[in-house]
């Protein structure tokens, strides 16, 4: 077993060095490995191949692989004293915990990230557990049909969803539904952006004491065979929740908290980072 390994490669499957090496080699008789770079874990999911840095290649460690890292893939390769020297899976689904900044350092975005949930030094992204899910297997939250209830199976539109008189959260999204105070006196409320925001798609946000951001195919998008993103459990400020009472949200509360304004810029972020891991990294 791998054992005495550095600290990068704890999340590596147990394997014994000869099956690890056994099966990088049958991969690599059957596609050209050369398209898999060293220092990276390459994912093919649906559509998107990302080239995520491994835990010695990125620019801001950590504190280990899986608290801010991407983990090993299906297939590595290993070089002298077990190191770890690149990964290749070929999967539906990826999720990266306490997702984004030091990928977003690695790719020279973390700078100036837009203020939004608890505050970090530095202004850090918040953590958020983030899913990325093929465009034709999407994880649950990236369904129209559950968000919306769809009692049929076919993908809704976006005037499936939206009515004429739909309310307004702000410029960027509708405001769809406000739950009843909870004991903290916080209402849950989702919202729905009015444009696409993150990966050319739709963006639904359900939101108390924390947030989800998520990106959702209609019909409107089918051909879209980009990656869905999830980005869960973003922890607010008391200051960032909804806090109208009773039926002000409809009769001139102002709904949106201020720090909705840095939603945009905060997925562009996001999507900028995505854009980056897609790039084949030079040497």
């Amino acid at each position: 077993m791998f054992g005495q390994v550095s600290a990068q490669v704890t999340d590596v499957p147990e394997r014994t060095r000869l099956e690890a090496v056994a099966d990088w080699q049958a991969l690599c008789e059957i596609t050209d490995c050369d398209q898999f770079p060293i220092g990276y874990a390459t994912y093919a999911i649906g559509g998107d191949v990302f080239y995520f840095p491994q835990y010695d290649t990125m620019t801001e460690k950590p504190p280990d692989v899986l608290a801010g890292g991407v983990k090993t893939g299906q297939f590595f390769e290993v070089g002298a004293g077990d190191r770890l020297l690149r990964s290749f899976s070929a999967a539906p689904r990826l999720t990266i915990s306490n997702c984004c900044h030091h990928l977003l350092a690695h790719y020279g975005l973390a700078e100036g990230f837009p203020e939004f949930g608890m505050p970090r030094e530095g202004n850090r992204m918040p953590p958020a557990a983030t899913i990325l899910s093929a465009h034709d297997r999407p994880h649950p939250d990236n369904s129209a049909q559950r968000r919306f209830a769809a009692a049929s199976d076919e993908v809704p539109s976006i005037g499936a969803v939206i009515g004429d008189n739909q309310l307004s959260f702000n410029d960027d999204f509708w405001l769809l539904s406000v739950d009843a105070p909870n004991a903290q006196d916080v209402r849950r409320f989702r919202v729905l952006s009015k444009h696409p925001l993150l990966n050319d798609r739709h963006v639904f946000g359900d939101c108390d004491t924390s947030c989800t951001f998520s990106t959702l195919s209609f019909a409107d998008d089918a051909q879209n065979g980009r990656a869905h993103v999830s980005l869960r459990w973003m922890t607010l400020t008391r200051e960032q929740m909804f806090l109208c009472a009773g039926a002000e949200h409809e009769t001139g509360c102002d709904a949106a908290p201020d720090v909705f304004d840095q939603v945009p810029a905060m997925l562009k972020t996001i999507d900028d980072m995505l854009d980056a891991a897609r790039q084949f990294p030079e040497k």
